[in-house]
């Protein structure tokens, strides 16, 4: 069996103001039928309905990622600040308070986050879990950055616990997962961490993995 994804998004983010779980939502495209500030038959302010697709995308990615900050969005849309900034208004983004700045939600994603209890998992390079933010620094020590993410911003394969990057992970020619930490780890990371190793292991059957950044990461070198 596939080892559980953690969920990107306010349950993992320090910093916040009691955002909680995802809860009932809107369809995403209720937000878009009323827009206070509409110009006419749908039109919005600046370029009018090529807002509309920008907005929808902004929900979305905010209902998978949100809080996110407006340097995170603009990184992913790799759009200007100016139209992001548009996009969070036309979205109806609601701002709130976050450890490395101003974060922003979709309208109404307050509340409460039930504590997960301790858990570790392994992610593949490229997972959106890693890739959803520009700023990494609330879940990847800034000095594990460099054997983590490389110059461009792509994130290798990485081991978790409790919210937070603490390592990587290999394979050897057979196939058997080996887990890197990047630091120190209590005994209980340890375990967990290597019975998640285990169970990829055994998932994938024998089959290695092609990894661009195995080689780097098996000498202990920074990905460039």
């Amino acid at each position: 069996m596939e080892p559980p994804r953690p969920r990107a998004g306010p349950a993992s983010r320090p910093g916040q103001r009691r955002l909680g779980l995802r809860g009932a939502r809107r369809h995403p495209g209720a937000h878009l039928a009323r827009r206070p500030w509409r110009r006419g038959a749908g039109a919005y302010p600046g370029r009018g309905p090529a807002r509309r697709p920008r907005a929808h995308l902004v929900q979305r990615y905010l209902r998978a990622f949100g809080p996110a900050t407006e340097d995170d969005v603009v990184w992913w849309l790799g759009a200007t600040k100016a139209s992001v900034r548009a996009a969070l208004a036309t979205a109806d983004a609601e701002q709130v308070d976050l450890d490395d700045g101003t974060g922003w939600i979709l309208p109404g994603d307050t509340g409460p986050t039930p504590d997960p209890g301790p858990w570790a998992v392994l992610l593949p390079t490229l997972d959106p879990t890693v890739m959803g933010w520009k700023g990494r620094g609330f879940y990847l020590d800034p000095v594990a950055r460099p054997y983590v993410v490389d110059s461009a911003g792509n994130a290798t394969q990485t081991a978790w616990w409790c919210g937070g990057v603490v390592g990587t992970w290999v394979q050897d020619d057979d196939g058997a997962v080996h887990v890197l930490p990047l630091g120190e780890l209590d005994a209980d990371a340890m375990d967990a961490l290597a019975a998640g190793a285990g169970r990829l292991t055994d998932w994938l059957d024998g089959r290695v993995v092609s990894d661009v950044y195995a080689a780097k990461q098996a000498a202990g070198q920074v990905l460039g």
